[in-house]
């Protein structure tokens, strides 16, 4: 761990052959002028912040790699590819490139899992989700995209679907995300919604007004946390439950309304 931290001599790392099974965390971290990693075929593990903040661009992957973190390229902002031998079989979506340029990211139809922190990317526009994906870690920020306006799910997807272009669950009843880079300044949560998840307006910078379906229930743990945009809301009186620092990081935040029937507030 740590092993090469900050160390800004590196520019190319090789890793040859039937040698190294495992990189530790933060082995290559910080090492700001690395700009090029060639894998030996027996890396199997790399750890977190591995590489993070690091010149890379072009990363590849090797088959025989069994486990790697979302985190392992964190704030490599050079990158714009990724790549993994196609002899190994992923089922996550762990990192998409930083840098990579284009608008619109079809999720591969082999990806059943999207992690936190999975896409940060300053470019991406629209998401487009297949029907394999069983999971989207919405709650540990997967989606950290500032431009991101729509999330349109594959309609045979059997855990999510998409309304307005908005992330729901498949009976519609949970709204997972709202795309952060919407520049409307208000929504209203459709009538049928029961409950606001996690993290569900993160970085909504543009978003000023929520109203809120008099059909939600729930309001999780940081349901408007992050919604940075957010100046006022009401709550309606159907609310019965409330998560913690549900308005935590809303700076602009001037005016609460709380008509909620919830024992705790």
């Amino acid at each position: 761990n740590g092993a090469f931290y900050q160390n800004t001599s590196i520019k190319k790392l090789i890793i040859p052959d039937k040698t190294i099974g495992m990189i530790g965390a933060g082995a290559f971290a910080d090492c700001t002028n690395l700009v090029e990693i060639s894998f030996g075929n027996a890396v199997k593990n790399i750890a977190s912040y591995a590489f993070q903040n690091t010149a890379v661009t072009t990363v590849k992957l090797p088959a025989t790699l069994e486990f790697i973190l979302n985190t392992s390229f964190f704030k490599c902002e050079k990158i714009t590819s990724i790549t993994i031998d196609s002899k190994n079989n992923t089922l996550k979506l762990r990192a998409y490139p930083w840098s990579k340029k284009d608008k619109t990211f079809t999720i591969p139809n082999n990806v059943k899992e999207v992690e936190c922190e999975a896409i940060i990317n300053d470019y991406l526009e629209t998401l487009n989700v297949p029907a394999a994906v069983e999971s989207i870690l919405t709650s540990n920020y997967a989606l950290t995209t500032s431009n991101l306006k729509n999330i349109y799910v594959n309609s045979s997807n059997q855990n999510y679907s998409s309304v307005d272009g908005v992330l729901f669950s498949k009976d519609k009843k949970k709204l997972y995300f709202y795309p952060s880079g919407r520049t409307t300044t208000t929504y209203n949560i459709p009538n049928g919604t029961t409950s606001i998840e996690t993290n569900a307006f993160y970085n909504s910078n543009n978003l000023k007004y929520i109203n809120i379906a008099k059909t939600v229930s729930r309001i999780e743990v940081q349901g408007f946390a992050y919604a940075r945009g957010l100046q006022e809301i009401t709550i309606p009186s159907n609310v019965t439950y409330f998560g913690a620092q549900i308005f935590m990081e809303c700076p602009n935040l001037r005016k609460v309304t709380i008509s909620a029937n919830a024992e705790v507030l």
